[in-house]
């Protein structure tokens, strides 16, 4: 790898590490706190609490697949970058639910982004690494979610207690957002991995090997009467330059 190309990729590793501590920071200052919000200010049932997260796992799932699909098409900063700012779009849009219905459908929304975001930063973070050093990227990645899921409640316990609910959702929101934005600025679509995917070549062999079967040129020509040689050489040469040639004799009767 190029001394640019490495320096891409210990780039996206950093900021996807750093804004992973950002976003994760975001994401649970309120999580804990909502059963409270809920049965407090939108006047959900216990059984209503405990059933609304089924059905918001279901985006979180699912949309790890999606994500990872249009970003092999798309390119990874293109999906990181938009579902990102979706994500924080729908989380500040928690703070206007008036009801738990409405804060329903703003969560399946915000975590339908936010899990796209997480498949594909994950796999720009393995495309920006060697296989030496991959698991310290990763590892990384982990700790510094894991610090946000511990500072997270903490702080947000202590905002929802001076500012209340609703402007907890405002600041997890603007933490997303911020996070996002510095992908933005910081994110390199291509590190040495994959993103968008190229087109291939006409008449090129699927698969990532080059083709090694090129076309063949092949003639026949009478030696005596009793045989008959024919010699096969190749067109053009394979995509690593191999060529082969092939001769058979055939001896029949007249």
């Amino acid at each position: 790898m190029s001394i640019r190309g490495l320096l891409v990729s210990e780039r996206n590793v950093l900021a996807i590490s750093a804004t992973e501590l950002i976003l994760s920071i975001g994401c649970c200052l309120w999580e804990p706190l909502l059963p409270l919000h809920l049965r407090q200010n939108l006047g959900a049932s216990v059984p209503v609490i405990g059933a609304i997260y089924g059905p918001v796992a279901v985006p979180w799932m699912l949309s790890g697949l999606v994500g990872g699909y249009v970003s092999d098409r798309m390119g990874r900063k293109r999906v990181i970058v938009s579902c990102g700012l979706a994500a924080g779009a729908s989380m500040l849009c928690y703070s206007l639910a008036a009801t738990w219905l409405e804060l329903l459908s703003f969560m399946l929304l915000q975590t339908a982004f936010s899990g796209a975001v997480r498949s594909t930063s994950r796999a720009l973070v393995a495309e920006s690494t060697d296989g030496e050093r991959r698991g310290v990227a990763f590892s990384n990645v982990q700790l510094l979610s894991l610090g946000g899921q511990m500072i997270g409640p903490g702080l947000g316990g202590f905002l929802a207690r001076a500012l209340g609910f609703r402007p907890l959702f405002l600041v997890g929101g603007s933490l997303m957002l911020t996070g996002t934005l510095v992908r933005l600025l910081l994110l390199s679509e291509r590190a040495g991995g994959g993103g968008a995917r190229r087109p291939r070549p006409v008449g090129a062999a699927r698969g990532p090997w080059p083709s090694t079967s090129p076309a063949w040129r092949c003639s026949v020509s009478p030696t005596t009467s009793w045989t008959t040689s024919s010699r096969c050489t190749p067109a053009t040469s394979s995509a690593w330059g191999w060529s082969r040639s092939a001769s058979s004799s055939r001896r029949g009767a007249r």
